[in-house]
């Protein structure tokens, strides 16, 4: 099960993927040591050189099929140079059902067994979902 997905603002750095094709389109596992997916610096935003890297969503601003970020002061530009530009990848925590018996697995205490995964954006293709109020 996956639980809610964040995108990653650039830059994040990914080292070689280790899950198992079970988990596409999600490649890295977090909850490793080292990580496979490290923060790097981050671009500025308005009046923050440091703003959050994570978001589980994000609003831009379309005109005549083009996009601006009015955050980062990205575009205006298609949705995928957006993307490009902005995106790092995507991360979600996963609920674990190792023997896959549709029960989620829980720890000594009841805690749910989650573990950290990450995609690393696709170059040149758009990957999210556009969603109007």
């Amino acid at each position: 099960m996956l639980d809610s997905a964040f995108m990653l603002i650039k830059t994040f750095n990914f080292t070689a993927g280790s899950l198992p094709s079970s988990d596409l389109p999600f490649t890295h596992d977090n909850g490793v040591d080292p990580p496979e997916v490290t923060k790097g610096q981050s671009i500025p935003a308005q009046s923050d050189n440091n703003p959050p890297q994570r978001f589980r969503n994000h609003y831009l601003v379309f005109q005549n099929s083009r996009v601006f970020d009015p955050s980062y002061g990205v575009g205006p530009c298609t949705l995928p140079e957006w993307e490009s530009a902005a995106i790092s990848g995507y991360y979600c925590m996963k609920t674990l059902d190792e023997d896959n018996d549709g029960i989620p697995d829980v720890d000594s205490n009841g805690n749910l067994i989650t573990k950290k995964i990450a995609k690393q954006k696709t170059p040149n293709q758009a990957e999210i979902e556009i969603v109007q109020p």
